[in-house]
């Protein structure tokens, strides 16, 4: 929904969770980060998707909570823009897909998955 620069929780499995350094500032990586807000009661996996791509997977994030994942600059090469999915883990259903982002190499993207 908007392009934020703030830092995030931990994370499970995939890419490492953002780190704050000590100044409570969010560690910047070259490739960028993605925050996500699951504001639903499933647990989701994340993928990224460029214009041309298959997805990439980035991590898990579990219902009600938010994680915040580093992009490397080579899962965001070569693209100008890029979607997120939530898939749930269980319970069937399907995908939610977020709106393009464009690509800002070294800042933080965030997204809110809908209840």
């Amino acid at each position: 929904m908007a392009t934020a620069a703030c830092a995030g929780n931990t994370s499970s499995g995939g890419a490492a969770p953002y780190i704050l350094d000590d100044t409570g500032t969010t560690e910047t990586a070259e490739g960028g980060a993605l925050r996500i807000e699951n504001r639903s009661n499933r647990d989701m996996d994340i993928f990224i998707r460029g214009q041309s791509r298959g997805p990439v997977r980035v991590g898990f994030v579990p219902g009600g909570e938010t994680a915040t994942f580093k992009l490397s600059p080579a899962m965001i090469s070569g693209v100008s823009s890029f979607r997120v999915e939530a898939r749930p883990i269980s319970g069937g259903g399907s995908a939610t897909v977020s709106e393009p982002y464009p690509v800002r190499k070294g800042e933080e993207t965030f997204w809110s998955i809908p209840p």
